[in-house]
């Protein structure tokens, strides 16, 4: 279960990235709505939270993707 709250929370990090503001500090999360969003993640079974990762990875690769298309 901590690798996958690790992974799912490397995923929502790169996520956040896109939502507000980078930080170069430790304590990226300022936002209340994602920190009450992660909670709730916490509380869903292992296979609920791969989905999620899932969902977030595709998401990440398709913004990455239509950068790379921009140039």
């Amino acid at each position: 279960m901590k690798i996958i709250l690790s992974i799912l929370f490397t995923c929502c990090f790169i996520f956040a990235g896109f939502l507000m503001v980078e930080s170069s500090d430790k304590n990226v999360l300022k936002d209340p709505a994602m920190l009450k969003r992660l909670n709730e993640m916490d509380k869903m079974d292992n296979e609920d939270k791969t989905h999620i990762v899932k969902v977030i990875d595709a998401f990440i690769k398709s913004i990455k993707l239509k950068d790379i298309a921009a140039f």
